[in-house]
């Protein structure tokens, strides 16, 4: 079918935006207030090229089920792409991400096994603060990697293991925060939006 086909090149051009030999989305020393306006647009349009599976994998799931065997596709295709950038291309594995996010939802959508993990009650409390935790884990990993630089300015083992360490907890925490003031306020048929601290029981 025509919608089947424009869908299928539109993801692949999106994949293929997120491999564009494009500069970082985020300098690594910032952008200053005063900084150049193309430097600016240049960042805008890194971050939404690598992102852009991701978007497109979101509007595909809301719009219609995934099929089963479109689901395997593409969590196989997902795990390739973050395999093959992870080792040549690390600013380039939100494509497989995107993907790979696509094909999860559609196999839990199917049901079976996949379907009952999701449902367990740590799953659905995880799950409903998602959307909060995407909003601070990039702050709170920027802040975490600012403070343990003082401690330890080489970016060897020890940076890596307490940049998770700590960066890993405090996103969390922050995104219950954030969910319990604000997104639980707006948001319409939760299930754990009266639990702040995460299940710790099947029940």
């Amino acid at each position: 079918p025509l919608r089947l086909w424009a869908a299928v090149l539109a993801g692949a051009a999106c994949v293929a935006l997120g491999w564009l030999p494009l500069p970082p989305a985020v300098p690594s020393a910032g952008l200053a207030a005063d900084a150049p306006s193309d430097d600016l647009l240049a960042a805008i349009l890194a971050m939404a090229c690598r992102y852009a599976t991701c978007f497109f994998m979101g509007i595909v799931a809301a719009k219609t089920d995934i099929a089963p065997s479109v689901g395997r596709t593409l969590v196989a295709l997902g795990v390739l792409l973050v395999l093959l950038a992870a080792g040549l291309r690390p600013d380039a594995i939100h494509a497989g991400f995107g993907l790979l996010y696509g094909g999860v939802v559609g196999l839990a959508i199917a049901g079976g096994g996949l379907a009952r993990l999701l449902s367990r009650p740590l799953a659905v409390w995880l799950g409903e603060r998602s959307y909060s935790l995407f909003l601070v884990h990039v702050a709170a990993f920027h802040l975490t990697d600012w403070l343990v630089a003082f401690a330890t300015p080489h970016r060897g083992l020890a940076y890596a293991v307490l940049t998770r360490a700590i960066g890993l907890p405090l996103a969390l925490v922050l995104s219950m925060l954030l969910f319990h003031a604000v997104e639980r306020r707006f948001a319409h048929g939760l299930v754990t939006a009266d639990r702040f601290w995460p299940p710790t029981t099947g029940r």
